[in-house]
């Protein structure tokens, strides 16, 4: 949450699923009131599990390390020169997910 309050001029569409999300609903709604260009669903399925951020040419893989005790987390970034392909794939997928997914 501390990452999006960074782009407030920017639209985002942000999708979780209920079991990765550790948001209350009081969380969510206090955000949305601070932050408008901020656009939150809830994903039902048990799909979701990576993490990544897509822009209109760059995409930003989340992850965390292979240590079960201690996860540190990594960011790879990827832009249209080496990963196009990947990120219009996973933006169709994200916009899939997005149209079937419940507003909250």
């Amino acid at each position: 949450m501390d990452l999006l309050e960074r782009f407030k001029k920017n639209k985002i569409r942000f999708l979780f699923s209920k079991k990765q999300s550790k948001l209350g609903e009081r969380d969510i709604e206090d955000f949305k009131y601070e932050y408008g260009n901020i656009i939150f669903r809830k994903y039902e399925n048990n799909h979701l599990h990576d993490r990544y951020i897509i822009s209109n040419n760059m995409l930003l893989i989340i992850g965390h390390g292979l240590s079960l005790r201690n996860k540190e987390t990594f960011l790879i970034l990827l832009d249209d020169s080496v990963a196009k392909d990947l990120r219009l794939s996973l933006l169709q997928t994200f916009d899939r997910r997005w149209k079937i997914s419940k507003k909250k």
